[in-house]
């Protein structure tokens, strides 16, 4: 008798719980109630208000389907939030690409890039007797267009006397040129350059 009714139980309920969803009904509808989940010490890990709030003790991770949140909703952080990394050093950390940190005068989300190039290694070369240039790459794939581009000299001496330091030449999607002469059109070489650590700092913004 007891294995009939094991088997009937096995063979009428299970399939019934395991083919319906799960469900709980609270006893409001505006976040008076809810319920809770803990771990092997009584320690609340998470829980559910009757208002559709979700609270969690721990990290979240979300492996595939993302979250999205309506006008109407919103997503509530106390604490620091990583993209990319498991432990977010400020408010919002992102290790990659966040496309929407600005915006052209359309209104299209744009990405910002900085970088500066090596400054005891810059590849300098000579123009002519008085100008001496440079060619700066961006990171491979960064930009799918040309971006928007604004530059400065970096050395540790003698660069205040320069021009040419914001004057793109060459701007595609991977990179530009850069000119450089002293303002009175005095002789200028490469070495000059190196020697005091010359450098292009650099920040970009596109898409």
């Amino acid at each position: 008798m007891k294995i009939l009714c094991l088997y009937c139980f096995a063979v009428i309920f299970l399939p019934m719980c395991f083919a319906a969803d799960f469900e709980a009904v609270m006893d409001s509808s505006n976040g008076t109630s809810g319920y809770c989940w803990k771990d092997s010490g009584a320690m609340e890990v998470g829980r559910i208000d009757s208002d559709g709030n979700l609270v969690i003790r721990g990290g979240m991770r979300l492996d595939a389907s993302g979250v999205k949140c309506t006008t109407a909703e919103m997503l509530i952080v106390d604490g620091k939030v990583g993209i990319g990394t498991t432990s977010p050093a400020a408010d919002l950390h992102v290790i990659g690409t966040v496309l929407g940190a600005a915006k052209d005068s359309n209104g299209i989300a744009q990405k910002i890039m900085v970088g500066k190039t090596p400054p005891e290694t810059t590849a300098w070369e000579a123009y002519n007797s008085s100008t001496i240039y440079t060619d700066v790459t961006f990171p491979a794939n960064s930009f799918a267009e040309s971006p928007y581009v604004f530059t400065e000299l970096g050395g540790t001496l003698m660069h205040y006397y320069c021009v040419g330091m914001t004057s793109l030449y060459n701007l595609t999607k991977d990179g530009f040129r850069i000119y450089i002469s002293y303002k009175d059109g005095s002789s200028l070489t490469p070495s000059v350059a190196t020697v005091n650590s010359w450098h292009i700092i650099w920040m970009a913004v596109g898409r």
